[in-house]
């Protein structure tokens, strides 16, 4: 009698003992899918911040541009092409008038010896999204585009040198800046918005994986100063 009792006894604490062992390792499983999920969420938060400061910079300075593409020429108000085989956009902005009597501080709304061009450039390389706030014009052939046009291959402050002008290293796709059609009927006419397409990573060195997400953004910037005809 004993025996027998005691053996249901055993047999009760191996069957009590593995259904404790499976509710802790169900609780386990919960709270380490939570701490991923928790992790996952903050890391596309920070890759979504490294995004929207991006936009958000350029929401600000590419309005700015200011000129007409049909008598300032192509490239000459904004310039879509790549600088140094980085994709890039390059911007030709209106700067405040410095002239004796101007206001101070307040652009004068036409093309002048104040303005400049800006650029914004990426570097795949560094995963970085470079932002020259004046781009130097040197006249030569080296400098210049074949129509004439600045290229900003040479920034003040130098490109990728200074934090100044590294707006994020946490960017895996910046694709070329489109100008946006408004007549596709020839003549083709360019429109005076911009669209960008950018992707920003936690950790842009990696590969995409569950622990590290990265967050895709679309903006479409109108620059009101810029004509067309």
């Amino acid at each position: 009698m004993s025996l027998t009792t005691r053996g249901m006894t055993l047999m009760e604490l191996m069957i009590a003992v593995i259904l404790l062992s499976l509710i802790a390792l169900g609780f386990s499983s919960i709270a380490m899918f939570s701490h991923m999920q928790m992790i996952t969420t903050d890391r596309r938060a920070k890759a979504q911040n490294e995004a929207t400061f991006v936009l958000e910079h350029m929401n600000k300075e590419i309005p700015r541009a200011i000129g007409n593409i049909a008598t300032d020429g192509a490239n000459r108000v904004i310039d879509t092409r790549q600088i140094g085989g980085d994709n890039a956009v390059s911007v030709f902005i209106d700067m405040p008038d410095t002239s004796v009597g101007a206001a101070a501080n307040t652009p004068n709304g036409r093309r002048d010896a104040n303005d400049r061009w800006i650029a914004y450039r990426f570097n795949e390389l560094t995963h970085s999204i470079w932002y020259c706030p004046q781009c130097n014009a040197i006249v030569g052939a080296a400098i210049l585009n074949s129509d004439g046009s600045a290229v900003c291959a040479s920034c003040n402050p130098a490109w990728g040198t200074n934090d100044i002008n590294t707006l994020s290293d946490h960017i895996v796709a910046f694709f070329p800046p489109v100008i946006t059609v408004i007549d596709a009927g020839p003549p083709v006419q360019l429109g005076n918005s911009i669209d960008l397409d950018i992707t920003a990573r936690w950790n842009a060195a990696q590969g995409v994986s569950t622990d590290n997400p990265d967050v895709r953004m679309q903006s479409r910037i109108k620059m009101p100063s810029v004509s067309v005809n």
